[in-house]
């Protein structure tokens, strides 16, 4: 309780560090695709002096395999470097993504990178061109960036420590609500009254925890339009 944020912030820093050191193990040797469009499931063009590059995934890295999960959800840029060009020039490019470029350039065995002015421009590349590239993927650090300002805007440690010499079981209620609902069960009435019911003392930190399809949004979003 007392070295709680220290010993958090050092757990993220270990595993931000593993995190980092997975990713860059499974840099990619391959070849890519050029296009100044993307045409899936949506059209999207490149800006002015820009091209596409569709990557292709091997088995290791596909969406189906822990790794491809990985890649996936914590990479937003990488380094791409030409092996057959004479060049020691190393490029960053940026996954398309949805806030970029309104299109998620994540497939189950692709990905799609958008490629600098200045890369096109020193490598002379041109829509329709393939080149072989080496690729390292670059985690995104912002999640991490995030729960170590999280742990810094702590007051205090009562929210991971509720301490409970100070619960009274009548929960010093101001008022009781007649909760009931044709879409919720027994366990669910009492998250949505926990959450609506107004107290004078002390409450302690409401925990909801369960599988997939158990309720939990749904819990959520009645208790809110009882608040609205």
């Amino acid at each position: 309780r007392h070295n709680y944020v220290h010993k958090m912030h050092k757990l993220l820093s270990i595993e931000e560090l593993t995190r980092a050191r997975v990713i860059a193990s499974y840099n990619l040797k391959t070849r890519i695709e050029l296009v100044n469009q993307v045409r899936e499931d949506t059209l999207v063009y490149a800006r002015p002096g820009e091209l596409f590059a569709k990557v292709p995934l091997n088995g290791q890295l596909s969406e189906d395999t822990n790794a491809g999960k990985l890649i996936l959800t914590s990479v937003l840029s990488v380094l791409l470097a030409s092996q057959q060009m004479r060049t020691d020039t190393v490029y960053e490019a940026i996954i398309l993504q949805k806030q970029n470029f309104d299109y998620d350039g994540k497939g189950r065995d692709f990905i799609y990178l958008c490629l600098s002015p200045q890369c096109v421009r020193e490598l002379g590349l041109d829509s329709g061109d393939t080149l072989q590239v080496e690729i390292q993927f670059q985690m995104d650090r912002a999640y991490f960036g995030l729960m170590h300002y999280a742990l810094d805007q702590l007051p205090n440690t009562d929210p991971v420590f509720p301490d409970v010499t100070r619960l009274n079981p009548a929960w010093n209620e101001r008022q009781v609500l007649n909760i009931s609902s044709s879409v919720l069960n027994e366990d669910q009435v009492k998250i949505v009254k926990h959450i609506v019911t107004q107290r004078t003392g002390y409450t302690p930190p409401l925990v909801i925890h369960g599988p997939f399809g158990t309720g939990k949004t749904e819990a959520l979003a009645q208790a809110a339009m009882v608040l609205d």
